[in-house]
């Protein structure tokens, strides 16, 4: 009989600690999904705030060639 308590116990302790084990393995795995997440925002609003500046670049780019172009002196 108290063979079978002390089976009992190591079976609920072996038991515990496997569920102690999963639980923090999927407490990590939530964290590693949630900064992926983040990264991953991080990443696409750099990208769109990137798009917008080469945009804004390259409209500055059209007004100064056409006001050099409207400033040019001809021959005339």
């Amino acid at each position: 009989m108290l063979h079978d308590a002390i089976r009992g116990d190591k079976n609920m302790f072996l038991k515990a600690r496997w569920e102690a084990k999963t639980d923090n393995l999927i407490v990590k795995n939530i964290a590693k999904n949630r900064i992926e997440d983040l990264r991953r925002r991080q990443e696409s609003d750099l990208h769109s705030r990137r798009a917008k500046l080469a945009a804004l670049l390259a409209a500055e780019d059209r007004q100064y060639e056409k006001e050099f172009m409207d400033n040019l002196e001809t021959p005339e």
